[in-house]
């Protein structure tokens, strides 16, 4: 496996582990190492929290034998708020957000592969914009994470 597969997986296990169960304020349902939209048919009512973990920009400095990255991932959560109101989606969300904070910065051994730089929530999506998340009452959250890391190379 590769150091980024390694990331990918790290991040999968540390976020299926949020549950209200180990101490998280949500309990994800279903992470996935791909992204779907909200309406998808195969994302069931019992699939929500699902999150989505998708690879995106990634840029190198080049040091003498090594080349350090900086790798961008997005986290796509559907979330299943208490109800429909705004402060429900809106406290869903915030909820999100600590909840991936907590697991990969506070979990025992972080990644366990690379230091994780930052955790920012870049865009919150409620169903309020989007008339078929209005109906269903869910809430979309998007969360970019950087990872740092270095890789060895031989000439």
């Amino acid at each position: 496996m590769s150091i980024r597969s390694d990331i990918i997986n790290a991040i999968k296990s540390k976020l299926e582990a949020a549950t209200v169960a180990n101490g998280y304020l949500r309990t994800v349902a279903t992470v996935e190492k791909l992204l779907r939209s909200p309406g998808d048919s195969q994302i069931s009512p019992a699939d929500y929290d699902w999150i989505g973990v998708v690879p995106a920009r990634e840029s190198f400095v080049d040091r003498p034998n090594r080349v350090r990255s900086t790798w961008a991932i997005e986290l796509y959560a559907y979330l299943e708020p208490a109800s429909s109101d705004a402060d429900a989606v809106s406290d869903a969300v915030s909820d999100h957000a600590k909840d991936v904070r907590k697991a990969l910065y506070e979990a025992p051994g972080n990644l366990g592969v690379a230091g994780v730089e930052s955790v920012r929530l870049v865009e919150r999506i409620t169903s309020e914009g989007d008339p078929q998340l209005a109906q269903s009452g869910k809430a979309i959250s998007k969360i970019v994470i950087h990872v740092i890391f270095e890789e060895e190379f031989s000439a």
